[in-house]
């Protein structure tokens, strides 16, 4: 059975148009990493508990967390209901949902400064230009380690990373620096068309060492803080929720605004203002 079939299954289950294009690519993303990893090409031909031992390989080779994970294993159990697979639904039924995150602390900027050039004193200049990227992109993790030497265009003499694979499904060009997009030529040059080379896994844990290193808090060392960060400042600088959802990619603008914080100060300073205008 095709991926539009698929489409159309999940529109007759009257699924949201995000979570349509979410689990759309999610199952395409799954066939491709199986496919290349395990030469597996079609789910009925992995036994049900097999595919759990899978998926739990591809997790820690991908450095999934549990919230992403989870989206997989979702999108997954439905695309089996979907195809018939019933043994394989009763099995992966036995993963359960993650319980809702805790609020991690925010990274200041200063911090991330101080992450970034503690990564260079450690020698690691490719962490400190991932680091960048993330600071100035919002890119999520997943996608920064995916450019490549055709992610990088020029157009109008503006310097573009072209983020193909993305978790809504749809593409985006995306500005970055002249002097960061140079950086970023190189590292490709160096590492055979990929500007970052190693897996999420080595990544992560030399994160931890320039955290340490800045003297940051553990709990505010995980990528995803520096996406976190841009979206508050984008929305700080803007505004406009809607610009920034566009701008990070996000299907739906309720995943935007779960980033945004009413500052302290903020709603005194709102009805002040209202006070003040005369009518």
């Amino acid at each position: 059975m095709s991926l539009e079939e698929f489409k159309y299954f999940l529109i007759g289950l009257e699924k949201k148009e995000s979570t349509i294009e979410r689990y759309l690519w999610a199952i395409r993303h799954l066939q491709e990493l199986l496919s290349r990893l395990f030469g597996v090409d079609d789910f009925a031909e992995v036994p049900p508990k097999r595919l759990l031992v899978l998926l739990g390989m591809l997790k820690d080779k991908m450095g999934w967390e549990k919230t992403t994970f989870y989206t997989y294993v979702s999108a997954l159990r439905v695309y089996l209901e979907f195809t018939g697979l019933t043994e394989h639904v009763a099995a992966l039924r036995k993963i359960k949902a993650p319980p809702e995150p805790e609020e991690r602390p925010d990274l200041t900027r200063e911090e991330v400064r101080r992450l970034v050039r503690a990564a260079e004193e450690l020698g690691e200049r490719n962490l400190a230009d991932l680091l960048r990227v993330l600071w100035q992109t919002g890119m999520r993790v997943s996608e920064a380690l995916s450019i490549t030497r055709d992610s990088l265009v020029r157009e109008g003499g503006r310097c573009f990373i072209v983020v193909a694979h993305t978790k809504s499904g749809r593409a985006r060009k995306v500005p970055v620096s002249e002097d960061l997009f140079s950086r970023l030529q190189e590292w490709c040059r160096i590492h055979r068309g990929r500007a970052f080379p190693r897996s999420y896994k080595t990544y992560y844990r030399l994160l931890k060492q320039a955290g340490r290193k800045a003297g940051i808090p553990g709990r505010k060392l995980y990528f995803h803080a520096l996406r976190a960060r841009f979206i508050k400042d984008a929305y700080s600088y803007t505004k406009n929720l809607k610009l920034v959802q566009a701008a990070v990619g996000h299907a739906n603008i309720k995943t935007t605004a779960r980033y945004i914080r009413v500052e302290e100060g903020e709603i005194e300073a709102l009805y002040k203002k209202k006070i003040e205008e005369k009518i």
